[in-house]
């Protein structure tokens, strides 16, 4: 079962592109410095399923972080894990950088 224990109470999962790891990596750590647990791939177990640790670590989060950008929005598992959030009742919070979407906003 993936790592979904944190010290901080407040649980922020953030799906994003791989492409914005950068600039992820920095929000990751300005989430922390912060109080509060970013959930994320880099916190996955190998071995035990992609897909259902995400759902796992969505369904554990109290915000939905989205990072939208033109790399981001081109993957339909954006759009997939921001309906998962939605369903149950997560607060998505999107973070656009770039052209925003009008698709998805």
């Amino acid at each position: 079962m993936a790592d979904i224990q944190c010290d901080e109470t407040f649980r922020v999962f953030i799906s994003y592109s791989h492409q914005n790891l950068p600039i992820v990596t920095d929000l990751v750590k300005i989430l922390h410095n912060n109080g509060l647990c970013p959930m994320w791939d880099r916190r996955f177990a190998f071995g035990h399923g992609f897909h259902d640790q995400i759902k796992t670590f969505i369904s554990h989060s109290h915000v939905f972080l989205p990072i939208i950008t033109p790399d981001s929005i081109k993957h339909g598992w954006v759009h997939q894990e921001i309906g998962y959030a939605m369903a149950l009742n997560i607060p998505v919070l999107p973070v656009a950088m770039g052209e925003l979407p009008n698709e998805m906003i």
